[in-house]
């Protein structure tokens, strides 16, 4: 449960990329991350369906969480090379998004501006802002390849930052606006909602203590 929502959490760079979409009308901006993101978790979940069910397929019950990991005993080790080399640019570029945030206290933190229309830039700023990134993010894919036990850490980490920044809090903030005209059918599925997944982080969490303490 914890692989599966950290796969779903990018919610909490949303605001970010809208804001930096070439087309600063508000109703255009809105309409176009409405469409960017259903077409992105279409094509993510029938990635994901897909890739779960050629796994289970393949190897039956005795399946690694990840994968990959169960190819490993099949395939060649040059076939092995080349898929991780594409496992290491998707880890790259997801990071460099999922880290926008990130990047923008950097560049205030140096006084840097990537913005041609600021009176501060300068085409080092872009170069310095670059350098941030590699480096940021070649670190964070080192710990990821190299860490033992990296999956359960993400896992963690869904159910105690991802799961209320892109889930939960995203549907009390959408309840106060808009619940005095939303049914009330609505509103309880969405309560109801917000119970589940909070239990199944609760229980994530316990299922990983417990692992950690035997």
């Amino acid at each position: 449960f914890g692989s599966i929502i950290f796969a779903y959490g990018y919610h909490t760079m949303m605001p970010d990329i809208q804001a930096s979409l070439h087309d600063h009308s508000t109703t255009d901006a809105h309409g176009d991350m409405k469409k960017a993101t259903t077409v992105s978790y279409v094509i993510g979940s029938i990635a994901y369906l897909c890739t779960g069910l050629v796994g289970y397929a393949a190897f039956g019950a005795t399946v690694n969480g990840e994968v990959l990991l169960s190819l490993n005993d099949v395939l060649p080790k040059v076939a092995m090379y080349v898929i991780w080399v594409f496992v290491t640019i998707k880890i790259g570029t997801e990071a460099a998004v999922f880290n926008q945030g990130a990047f923008a206290l950097l560049r205030q933190s140096f006084g840097l501006t990537i913005n041609r229309d600021h009176p501060d830039y300068k085409p080092s700023h872009k170069v310095f802002d670059y350098i941030i990134r590699l480096v940021w993010v070649a670190i964070a894919t080192v710990i990821a390849v190299f860490v033992p036990i990296f999956q359960d850490l993400s896992s963690i980490t869904a159910a105690v930052a991802i799961t209320p920044l892109s889930f939960i809090l995203p549907i009390l903030m959408w309840n106060q606006t808009h619940g005095a005209e939303a049914s009330k059918w609505r509103l309880v599925g969405h309560y109801l909602l917000i119970g589940v997944l909070d239990r199944k982080s609760t229980r994530l969490n316990s299922s990983h203590a417990n692992i950690s303490y035997a």
